[in-house]
């Protein structure tokens, strides 16, 4: 035996689960020996356990450059302005914002903590929309929406009176609604079959004031109720609010607050 780090993964042999659970399957789970040390139990194979590389939070400038780290050493880690990665300069994020947690297989696992003002995920490359998706572009915030069919009019022989004069309902589609920063809706601009591109300098919807948006930042298209999100290879890269706890790949990027976040492995 020798001493180890705090927590490490141990096999169970067949039949057998933390806490007298039965199983008909090997599996692993992680464990804190009581007395600091890992006996090294065989696998199936006949072989030791491996653990896992120790993922590691770095904290990130908008170039890419590495302001603070530190290990992720437990099973779980939490990101505010408190907890075991704190940020308390940071007025937009909540007391307690995110967590990451390491899965058995050595998955790290992203969720948030119902923060006021969520967690975001860069886009690699594009990703489908659904209703109600929130997107970061720059210093702009987005809520995509997609507009129920439009009901027909009542015919001549039905209406109960006389009908209203006015221009034709929009087909329905999508729309990207820009959310201010007192959370308030901004512009809507509607979704057409071409698509919708924001950018600083040229595109549908045009934000020359903000200089962390590329020139041609995003693209949104689609039809018939399906969407997709595309970053046009952005300086700064496309972001989408986290739906529920998701699985980070190696080096992917993520945002809380005003605060560029990655997991790596070393």
């Amino acid at each position: 035996m020798r001493r180890c780090c705090r927590w490490v993964i141990q096999r169970a042999p067949v039949g057998s689960r933390p806490g007298g659970k039965r199983s008909g399957a090997v599996s692993d789970w992680l464990t804190r020996p009581p007395c600091g040390f890992l006996c090294h139990r065989a696998d199936a194979t006949g072989g030791p356990v491996t653990p896992h590389a120790t993922p590691t939070l770095e904290r990130l400038d908008g170039s890419g450059k590495v302001l603070e780290s530190r290990p992720i050493d437990r099973p779980e880690l939490v990101i505010g302005r408190e907890g075991d990665f704190a940020l308390p300069g940071d007025s937009f994020l909540s007391r307690r914002h995110a967590r990451i947690r390491l899965a058995s297989d050595g998955a790290v696992i992203l969720e948030d903590l119902e923060s006021r003002n969520g967690v975001f995920v860069q886009v690699p490359g594009s990703v489908e929309l659904r209703h109600g998706d929130h997107l970061l572009m720059g210093d702009q915030r987005f809520r995509f929406e997609i507009a129920p069919p439009t009901p027909s009019p009542p015919s001549a022989e039905i209406a109960p009176r006389t009908m209203e004069l006015g221009s034709p309902a929009p087909a329905a589609g999508a729309r990207l609604v820009r959310i201010l920063q007192d959370g308030r809706d901004g512009t809507a601009c509607a979704i057409g079959p071409r698509g919708f591109v924001v950018g600083r300098s040229s595109g549908n919807l045009v934000l020359a004031k903000d200089g962390s948006l590329s020139a041609r930042h995003a693209r949104i298209c689609g039809a018939a109720g399906r969407y997709r999100v595309e970053d046009l290879k952005s300086r700064n890269g496309t972001f989408l609010r986290l739906r529920g706890p998701v699985t980070l790949q190696p080096g992917e990027i993520f945002r809380i607050g005003t605060q560029l976040l990655r997991v790596v492995r070393t």
